[in-house]
């Protein structure tokens, strides 16, 4: 990572750590005439992803299940909602807890640019995990016990030569963070009866959530004119899968981790160095509140 990028991100996630900026905007957001936009724009586009998100039958039916689990007296589509706030005192709640999960990020962070390669990439993506969390709840009202106890991903073994990996593939699962992730940065545009026009729509989560969707480590971080998944490199939900892999190889497979790092097989250790310089210090960057823009 470059230095100035680094510093950048360093100075923005230290705002972000302070409850103040958060505590004011989320004030004004929903308290005031300012926040019409929010609830006129925002709250619509929200509530059609939640409706595409629980219409989604496998993940209404494993979080109906989650919550017979833990005895939550909720329905599914309660479990994560449009933030609402009822009086400042809930705000105050709300943005204390943010500023920790973005303080919490910022730690991890500079923490990890100080370690060697061989470990980084795990404290790196919990960085990553702990601002996406800050991110997710100033919007989202989340049941942290369902969502956030969970990364939402699982490694798999696929025979589809396309997309397999001698390292690791990953599958979206209905619960996670990734989840709650998708719902508040997924691209979502329905004009197709508003402009009688029927290509005039696009959902970002129906291909993450599309069972098809397999990507391997090489699908996330090599550009290649044969890549299937070439079109979502830039998503920041791809990014934070791609981090999430890192993360997994230096924990449970760190043989296979060294075998990258020397590269004694392949140059994949050149595109992954590529994708941790560039494309996942601006996740940072884009999981950041609105209101620091």
């Amino acid at each position: 990572m470059t230095s100035s990028l680094q510093s950048q991100i360093i100075k923005q996630l230290k705002i972000a750590s302070i409850q103040y900026q958060h505590e004011q905007f989320l004030k004004i957001r929903h308290f005031s005439d300012e926040g019409e936009r929010f609830f006129n724009t925002v709250v619509p586009n929200y509530q059609r992803k939640l409706d595409y998100f629980f219409g989604i039958k496998k993940n209404h039916n494993t979080i109906k299940q989650r919550i017979d689990r833990f005895d939550l007296k909720i329905e599914p589509k309660e479990s994560i909602t449009i933030r609402k706030f009822e009086n400042e005192e809930d705000i105050r709640k709300i943005a204390r807890k943010a500023s920790v999960y973005f303080q919490q990020g910022l730690e991890m962070l500079e923490t990890s640019f100080s370690m060697p390669e061989n470990t980084c990439p795990l404290v790196e993506y919990y960085a990553l995990l702990q601002c996406a969390k800050g991110f997710i709840i100033l919007d989202l009202d989340v049941t942290e016990e369902l969502f956030f106890t969970q990364h939402g991903l699982r490694p798999v073994k696929i025979s589809d030569e396309e997309q397999s990996s001698k390292y690791l593939s990953a599958q979206v699962m209905p619960l996670g963070v990734f989840s709650a992730l998708s719902i508040r940065t997924a691209f979502f545009e329905d004009k197709r009866l508003e402009r009688n026009d029927p290509e005039h729509y696009e959902n970002a989560m129906e291909d993450y959530f599309d069972e098809s969707f397999l990507p391997s480590i090489e699908n996330i971080v090599i550009y290649d004119n044969d890549n299937p998944y070439s079109q979502l490199m830039n998503n920041s939900l791809t990014t934070f899968i791609g981090s999430w892999m890192l993360s997994t190889l230096v924990r449970y497979a760190p043989m296979e981790w060294q075998e990258i790092l020397a590269g004694q097989e392949n140059d994949l250790i050149k595109h992954i160095r590529d994708f941790r310089n560039e494309r996942l210090i601006r996740v940072f960057d884009s999981f950041l509140p609105d209101h620091m823009r």
